[in-house]
């Protein structure tokens, strides 16, 4: 009976001490997408592949916050997650995980994903390889977001996945433009007209 009891005890520690290395060791967190990602709500047209996509911590608050427009990186207490070393795991692209890449689909698998320091996540999305590059180009810069979403808790393997469209898809919603200097010029003198109507 003894025995029977220390072989028993000897599992439970076991049991323990693997799950508390799951954790220090971090785990293989796969994010996908069932519904595909679209460029805008008429959903005709699929975020196409090699375009930006983030994964990112929703911070203490566990809410989006607003984008830095100076450079298009997380606010706030936002931060693209990374594992459990510091590296930046959080950035890859649409197509991620398909041989070849295709559109409006993403599968990636972050590997030693550092679960104890992010406990909700999102991702953003771009219509764009390069979203600065894109900017400055064009002064315009569009972008998309999933709901936030619970990390779980890895299992037996230090595995676990997230499905960021599991009901319906997403699509690109976001804009940021700035005038270009004729346009603002314009904009301008039509105030400065206006006021001067409504003096007289």
């Amino acid at each position: 009976m003894k025995k029977l009891v220390k072989i028993g005890m000897a599992v439970f520690f076991s049991a323990i001490l693997c799950t508390a290395s799951a954790y220090s060791l971090g785990m293989n967190l796969m994010v996908y997408n069932t519904y595909e990602l679209y460029m805008d709500d008429t959903l005709t047209s699929e975020v196409p592949a090699g375009a930006r996509l983030e994964i990112i911590s929703a911070g203490a608050n566990g809410i989006i916050d607003e984008m830095n427009l100076a450079d298009f990186t997380p606010g706030g207490d936002d931060e693209i997650v990374t594992d459990i070393d510091g590296t930046i795991v959080g950035i890859t692209s649409m197509g991620a995980g398909y041989v070849p890449p295709i559109s409006g689909f993403i599968e990636k698998t972050m590997v030693a994903f550092d679960n104890t320091k992010y406990s909700n996540i999102y991702i953003r999305f771009f219509s764009a390889v390069d979203p600065l590059a894109e900017f400055n180009a064009t002064n315009t810069i569009e972008w998309g977001e999933s709901a936030v979403f619970s990390v779980p808790v890895p299992d037996s393997f230090s595995q676990g996945s997230i499905d960021f469209a599991p009901d319906e898809p997403l699509f690109i919603n976001q804009l940021y433009a700035v005038p270009e200097p004729l346009s603002a010029v314009l904009m301008l003198v039509g105030l400065g007209a206006l006021r001067f109507i409504r003096k007289k």
